[in-house]
């Protein structure tokens, strides 16, 4: 079922499904469990932010808003995009842009979340490092590499997004009364699909008194990362109340490799002496003599030079020591307690030596598990327009293979008639046959997970698109997903005025919630950041170059924020009330002030009935 998942998903992408064997070599134990997640490390406590900024909410022009940090109220989301072939250089302007976005506030800001192209895969392990050089109050990293990354622009500061060009992407954040917890879960560490909600928590670092105050996770995956559909399984029976969102990593060309990132202030792997002290504590004795010689064999950390010293001690650990010594090992002999304080050894020292230099990773799911002050409300965008409206029942099927349909009338067919009688009531309205042709090319079935959910009832987000992967003889489809008798089918097609359109029905869907909930006197908490994870098959590909960044900018003239993400290899988002794996969407995360619980309006496909096919391709 994983596979066929995968497949389905990937049919509709441009990127690779995987790569070969050598560009995913586990990396040493000691070298990717630093992280949060499973039995090997966890953050000594959760991070929680605190923030007092003051900015604007939804309202303004995009232009204006996303450039100029100041988020709604004390929350900060600031967010830019630099390029250029150093990637030193980029960062640091992109930071730089941050902090002036947030002002007098730019100390406060402790969360990042950035994403690079992956023309930078020769310096992925030193994506971080660098980041926190110009940004050294942060203590939570997650992130990726991807074909192209989503930012706010040089000029005007509206979302832009970078295809196939040396780019990063870099927001940095702070929220008021929210606890983000930092993970890393390996293919070995995710937990049986028999296990008890509490296995998954602790897999992905949160104590079982927290999980019911979980309200998001962002999650980033590779593609190779076979698990992901029971991880997600797992993750929305643990945490049923809280959104999930993201994205696969990926890359420009199937030879690359590409990279998860993920780290955490106070986070050590196993065996480390500060393993369960408080984060920047240590048990490991000091020398009595503040001033013995300081070994030269270990490089200092970048943090401590200027910015072209850094550039070559990052040289200098990726090549002199692949496997750099991390805060498990004990000091070397003769150094300094000030020099160990200024490395991660001494009290007061929030980050053990090294630790940055082991973020990147390239297996299984990284992702941040949200508590508090924040909730995230999802635009999952498919990228479809229905055929024709007719809405048939599943009456036979097997595994994947959808045997016989029902239509309205109750008259029974095989699938096969029944897209070949849609395709002919179409061709009616179309110029050409080569039309028709390119139409059938693009078809896909979209499938109502709920079975026992009234027609009328039904809305966009009740429907899962999955591509039709094979037919036989006699009529019967084969689709990317399991089937369920009494679930509800349509035919979709999939093309770039199907993902124009629902895309911008979603959104107006979304602008709509608010004003109703305005109008009822009960104004929805306020909007202060937005991630965009859209499909590598989308961008300039499916629309061409006269409209440019046309995902993200879409989402932002509705909502009027600072935004930023990246083109994955398989987009992660909820659907008929199951967090899934697509391909060929956009999947949004809207980030809203306060808990879940005080939101008010219905979320992402939980319109009243009767809504959500306001369009002819909202699905």
């Amino acid at each position: 079922m994983l596979r066929t998942r995968g497949v389905a998903a990937g049919q509709a992408c441009a990127g690779p499904q995987k790569l070969p064997r050598a560009c995913h070599a586990p990396r040493a134990a000691v070298r990717r469990r630093v992280l949060v997640g499973g039995p090997g490390c966890r953050p000594s406590r959760a991070l929680t932010c605190r923030s007092t900024t003051q900015g604007p909410g939804e309202g303004g022009a995009p232009a204006e808003s996303s450039e100029r940090a100041g988020n709604s109220s004390s929350y900060q989301w600031c967010t830019a995009l630099e390029t250029g072939q150093d990637l030193r250089a980029a960062i640091k302007r992109a930071v730089e842009r941050c902090k002036e976005q947030a002002g007098e506030d730019a100390d406060k800001l402790d969360v990042a979340l950035i994403f690079c192209a992956s023309s930078y895969k020769n310096q992925y392990e030193r994506v971080v490092p660098m980041l926190r050089e110009y940004a050294p109050n942060l203590k939570t990293v997650v992130g990726c590499s991807g074909f192209g990354v989503i930012g706010a622009g040089q000029e005007d500061g509206r979302a832009m997004e970078l295809e196939r060009s040396p780019g990063v992407s870099v927001t940095l954040g702070h929220i008021p009364g929210a606890s983000l917890t930092a993970f890393h879960v390996t293919p070995n560490e995710v937990p049986d699909m028999d296990s008890a909600p509490e296995a998954w928590g602790k897999a992905v670092g949160v104590e079982a008194e927290d999980m019911q105050d979980v309200s998001a996770m962002v999650l980033f995956g590779d593609p190779t990362f076979a698990a992901v559909t029971d991880f997600m399984t797992g993750l929305d029976y643990a945490f049923p109340r809280a959104t999930k969102i993201g994205g696969l990593s990926s890359s420009g060309l199937m030879s690359e490799p590409r990279a998860l990132l993920c780290w955490q202030a106070g986070c050590a792997p196993t065996g480390c002496g500060i393993n369960s002290s408080p984060a920047g504590e240590s048990e490991l004795d000091e020398p009595d003599d503040d001033d013995a010689m300081v070994p030269t064999h270990n490089p200092p950390h970048p943090t401590a030079t200027g910015a072209g010293e850094g550039a070559v001690v990052d040289a200098l650990v990726s090549e002199a020591h692949p496997s750099p010594p991390g805060p498990h090992s004990h000091p070397p002999e003769g150094m300094s307690s000030s020099f160990k304080q200024k490395r991660g050894w001494g009290p007061g020292s929030p980050v053990p030596l090294f630790d940055e230099y082991r973020a990147f990773v390239q297996e299984g799911v990284v992702g941040l598990a949200i508590r508090g002050d924040v909730h995230v409300e999802p635009i999952i965008a498919q990228g479809c327009r229905p055929l024709v409206e007719n809405t048939y029942t599943i009456t036979k099927c097997n595994g994947n293979v959808i045997l016989e349909i029902e239509d309205q009338s109750q008259e029974r067919m095989r699938p096969l008639q029944a897209l070949s009688n849609a395709l002919e009531e179409v061709r009616r309205s179309l110029d050409s046959d080569a039309e028709l042709e390119e139409m059938a090319r693009n078809i896909n079935v979209a499938v109502a997970a709920d079975p026992l959910k009234p027609l009328e009832a039904l809305s966009a987000g009740d429907f899962l698109v999955r591509a039709i992967v094979g037919a036989t003889q006699t009529g019967e489809l084969g689709v990317g997903d399991m089937i369920k008798v009494g679930q509800r089918l349509r035919f979709m097609v999939r093309d770039r005025a199907g993902a124009l359109l629902d895309l911008s029905q979603h959104a107006t869907d979304y602008k709509r919630r608010d004003l109703e909930a305005s109008l009822r006197g009960n104004p929805r908490p306020p909007a202060f950041g937005a991630l965009v994870f859209t499909c590598n098959g989308r961008g300039k590909g499916l629309y061409g170059a006269e409209l440019p960044s046309h995902d993200a900018r879409t989402i932002q003239s509705f909502v009027p924020v600072g935004m930023s993400g990246f083109f994955a290899n398989g987009e992660i988002g909820p659907v008929g009330g199951a967090t899934r794996l697509h391909g060929f969407t956009c999947a949004a995360a809207i980030l809203r002030q306060g808990r879940k619980e005080v939101a008010d309006g219905p979320a992402e496909g939980e319109g009243p009935p009767g809504e959500g096919w306001a369009g002819p391709c909202d699905i």
